[in-house]
């Protein structure tokens, strides 16, 4: 009875929340307001007559409960009979004889009673709930644990099976299943000891390593999951109690990978993650080892310089511990003399391939691919040394013509405290490469601008960038290094700028994310011809932003999606625009001025005009 009495009350709160928040908000949303007075005048005698049930229903069965419960919940009765019988036929009176100053009175009042109502069925609920979890408390259900929680699969209970019961399972269990029953002699060998496991371990790597088999997506699951079982047992069981044993396993691990890509479908990256998610051991097991170091940087380079499927990739910062100062040196040592063998003794290219790259200008691909190995070696080594200079010494004359990489090294002279070769070297950058990057070196050269305590020229460099491209983010800075007031001065100019940006669509990306919605529906309006209704995703998203301050600029850019789709036949999205013309009408009703626009009437009485034969429209419109 306890938990009846509770749920009669969640369902009169949760009803009375429902139509107070839900559906009368949602019918005036939808509707216009004209269809909806009536609708609701109809709805509130059965609305009130449910409460009024409900409510007694649950006075009546809360009173063996919480007598102040039941006593809430009998005013919350009382009060609808008062509100049905009395004051409802009072507001139905007041809004015929049109006595607004009646009807705004008595609406008021009633929706006085109703939130009143709705915080003495919350506080009544809230009753009913302690007094029923006192009545069910966790102690009197650990007391008397009901039956079915020992079949829950947890280790307690099986535990309680007992060791043989279990061993028995697992035999059965195991049979056919190649995976379980490996994983089972892996558990066996470990008992024995972290020598017989590794030994195991390296068996089921040379296997994996000989296997020819295609691997294909329905075998994939099994091999990622025999993948990360070999990983556990060398990160969780070896290198605890052996961890140069469990580095060079694991160093075996990651050397599978070109053969198993080779041979393997792994178009969702499931491999790839394992072997990327096996590689990252090496930062905590490497400082444990006893490796030397100078040994250690032959391996990663032998690694680093055979890397085809980037099985390697980030080794050498993993591994930066481990190495030591030594380590990097000698591994810098290696790529130097690789960097500086000579290309004569790289094996000529065939015929036809010198032909190729003839055609496209003499550039040798194996020389570039070299060239960027080294580049990026040194890189990695000069920044986990701290060398700054040494790290942009690998940048060649023509890499320092990209704004890219001319803004990162420009910062990194300006932390070495060095503004005017930060500056040089951005000036100097390609100004028509790399546009991608612009937002880039804009901030570094303003940075440097700065440092160099040229206020002036960084304020006008700031409002050049909005001025070319709507930066959002120079426009904040720029504004917030004006003096008091003049920052309106300058809103007021950026306005301007803003509506007579070549490009419409950008100009209310920007408007919206300033946010400056006034200016956004001032740009929809007088260029409403410029919106491509294709752009449904951004269109949409901005005329749900504007329509309920703006909604004429909201409706243009709801009339751009449906006629681009009418236009072009764009069937599948006859349902979506069907709905936007109904929002259109809704968003007429708050519309008191189209100046140079048609009217919604209008405006649908062109459409049924031009495109009468998109019957399959209509239907659903």
């Amino acid at each position: 009875m306890d938990i009846v009495t509770l749920l009669l009350s969640a369902v009169l709160f949760g009803g009375m929340t429902f139509f107070s928040f839900g559906f009368a908000p949602v019918l005036f949303k939808q509707l216009p307001v004209a269809q909806v007075r009536p609708l609701l005048r109809g709805t509130f005698p059965y609305y009130y007559l449910v409460i009024i049930v409900l409510s007694a229903l649950c006075a009546a069965a809360a009173f063996m409960n919480s007598v102040i419960a039941a006593a809430l919940l009998a005013v919350i009765c009382l009060s609808t009979v008062y509100a049905r019988q009395i004051l409802m036929p009072q507001i139905n009176a007041a809004t015929d004889r049109d006595d607004e100053a009646a009807f705004k009175w008595l609406h008021g009042l009633s929706v006085i009673i109703q939130l009143v109502q709705l915080g003495l069925a919350g506080w009544a609920l809230v009753l009913l709930g302690s007094y029923t979890h006192s009545r069910h408390s966790p102690k009197a259900v650990e007391s008397s644990p009901p039956a079915m929680s020992k079949k829950t699969l947890n280790a307690a209970n099986l535990t309680a099976l007992g060791a043989d019961r279990l061993a028995e399972l697992l035999m059965e269990i195991s049979t056919g299943s190649a995976d379980i029953k490996r994983r089972l002699r892996m558990e066996l060998s470990h008992s024995l000891g972290a020598s017989e496991l590794a030994h195991d371990v390296r068996k089921r790597l040379a296997a994996i390593r000989k296997s020819k088999a295609r691997v294909s997506w329905r075998k994939r699951k099994s091999l990622v999951a025999d993948l990360n079982t070999q990983v556990a047992m060398i990160v969780d069981k070896i290198a605890p109690d052996d961890p140069d044993t469990a580095f060079d396993l694991l160093w075996q691990f990651i050397k599978l990978a070109p053969s198993i890509y080779a041979r393997a479908d792994d178009r969702r990256g499931d491999i790839a993650t394992a072997f990327h998610e096996a590689l990252q051991h090496f930062e905590d097991i490497g400082p444990r080892t006893q490796i030397d170091s100078i040994a250690l940087a032959d391996r990663v380079w032998a690694a680093v310089s055979d890397n085809i499927y980037g099985e390697w990739d980030d080794i050498i910062g993993l591994l930066a511990e481990t190495l030591g100062t030594d380590g990097l040196a000698a591994l810098k040592e290696r790529i130097v003399q690789f960097a500086e063998t000579s290309s004569e003794q790289t094996a000529p290219d065939h015929e036809a391939f010198a032909f190729l790259r003839d055609l496209r200008g003499g550039s040798d691909y194996r020389t570039s691919q070299r060239e960027a190995l080294v580049q990026k070696s040194l890189q990695e080594i000069a920044e986990l040394s701290g060398d700054t200079e040494g790290y942009i010494a690998q940048f060649t004359a023509a890499d320092l013509r990209r704004k890219s990489v001319a803004a990162e090294v420009a910062i990194l002279k300006l932390t070495d405290g060095q503004p005017e070769e930060a500056l040089k070297i951005l000036t100097n950058a390609d100004p028509e490469f790399d546009p991608s990057a612009q937002d880039a070196w804009d901030s570094a050269y303003i940075a440097a601008l700065l440092k160099l305590d040229r206020k002036t020229d960084a304020q006008t460099h700031r409002w050049a960038c909005f001025e070319t491209r709507l930066s959002g983010s120079h426009l904040r800075d720029f504004m917030k290094a004006l003096p008091d007031f003049d920052d309106v001065e300058a809103e007021d100019r950026a306005r301007q700028i803003v509506l007579a940006y070549p490009d419409a669509p950008h100009a209310l990306h920007f408007c919206l994310s300033w946010p400056d919605l006034h200016t956004a529906a001032q740009l929809v309006i007088a260029r409403a011809d410029e919106f491509d209704g294709d752009d449904y995703e951004f269109l949409n998203v901005a005329a749900d932003t504007l329509h309920q301050k703006y909604p004429l600029a909201a409706t243009v850019l709801l009339r751009a999606m449906i006629d681009f789709a009418l236009i072009e036949g764009r069937t599948s999205r006859y349902g979506h625009i069907a709905n936007h013309l109904r929002d259109c009408e809704m968003l007429s009703h708050d519309i008191s001025d189209y100046g140079d626009l048609p009217t919604h009437e209008s405006y649908v009485a062109t459409l049924r005009t031009d495109h009468s034969s998109r019957s399959s429209f209509w239907e659903k419109y």
